[in-house]
């Protein structure tokens, strides 16, 4: 079954709001066209035998292979701008 943009519902946003849904619904934004920058936060939530695949190789547990060096409640400590 093929989604057409007409399809889709428009959610307008104000400066300052937030919204949340499944990293299953399909989303996205137009280009940020002011000067300001634009914040984005994914948050989630796993199970503890979740394990992680790649390339069909089982690495293992995924609470025993966090991404970018972080662990569960870490927080970033600063905003890292593009040059």
């Amino acid at each position: 079954m093929a989604i057409e943009p007409e399809d889709f519902l428009p959610l307008r946003m104000m400066p300052g709001d937030a919204v949340a849904f499944s990293r299953l619904t399909l989303h996205g934004s137009g280009a940020n066209s002011t000067e300001e920058l634009r914040l984005g936060y994914a948050v989630l939530f796993h199970c503890d035998d979740v394990r992680v695949a790649c390339d069909g190789v089982d690495i293992g547990l995924l609470k025993a292979n966090f991404r970018f060096g972080m662990k569960p409640v870490d927080i970033a400590g600063e905003v890292i701008i593009g040059e």
